[in-house]
């Protein structure tokens, strides 16, 4: 029809009698004709595939077949309807680029929604609070930090949201942890209509390099010192 022609570029009179290979990579025919003959022989099949356009062009498109028979029952047509899911192909594509980026950074990455509750948590992330990423989802900050920690985070939280801006800050842990020094940035993420979606944070482990820093400092002050006593 003429939405075929459009979208394939072929005209109907080109494309009469001629084998759907027309409408294929050469890649792909081989694959594409068992499915064909499995069809014309009685097997319902739909699903996505690589296509080419008469310039030559890639297309993805999305084909539902439906086996028509005569009246003895026979198949006798093979009924197609196409989509071009091509566009739609390459957002799905980035999605999964953008959420395999996130979910390997080496950096730890958090999303929380308006009650305070992860709604995201990356492998590093996960990792620095000692659990699995599916086990962080769902809890808050009083359910991974001490209540000193979680009531700073939250507090935090609200001035971001607040600000509605990027902040950023550096901490060091407590406890155990307390020579652990951390960056982190906070972001709010909001709905197009302004409600807040959630927050998002970017965390960093910066202690070696504050370490360094701190041996630095440590190191010239002790200069510092010796001139002073020469002096």
């Amino acid at each position: 029809n003429r939405q075929a022609s459009a979208l394939y570029g072929w005209t109907e009179a080109e494309a009469l009698g001629r084998s759907i290979g027309l409408l294929l990579p050469k890649e792909a025919q081989p694959h594409t004709a068992k499915i064909f003959l499995g069809i014309a022989s009685g097997a319902d099949h739909s699903g996505r595939h690589p296509n080419v356009r008469k310039d030559g062009r890639a297309i993805t498109c999305q084909w539902y077949n439906a086996v028509l028979r005569d009246e003895r029952g026979v198949p006798d047509l093979v009924y197609c309807e196409v989509r071009d899911v091509t566009e739609e192909e390459a957002i799905k594509q980035r999605q999964r680029l953008m959420q395999a980026i996130a979910d390997r950074s080496p950096l730890g990455i958090f999303a929380k929604d308006e009650r305070g509750r992860y709604v995201y948590a990356n492998d590093e992330f996960a990792r620095s609070v000692g659990l699995e990423p599916d086990e962080v989802i769902g809890r808050d900050d009083y359910g991974l930090f001490n209540a000193e920690i979680a009531a700073d985070l939250v507090r935090h939280d609200a001035q971001v949201a607040a600000a509605n801006t990027t902040l950023q800050r550096e901490d060091n842990g407590v406890g155990p942890d307390r020579d652990r020094y951390y960056w982190s940035l906070k972001f709010p993420l909001r709905h197009p209509d302004g409600a807040l979606m959630a927050i998002c944070g970017i965390v960093n482990d910066i202690s070696t390099l504050k370490h360094s820093e701190l041996a630095r400092g440590a190191l010239q002050q002790q200069v510092i010192a010796s001139q002073q006593a020469l002096l």
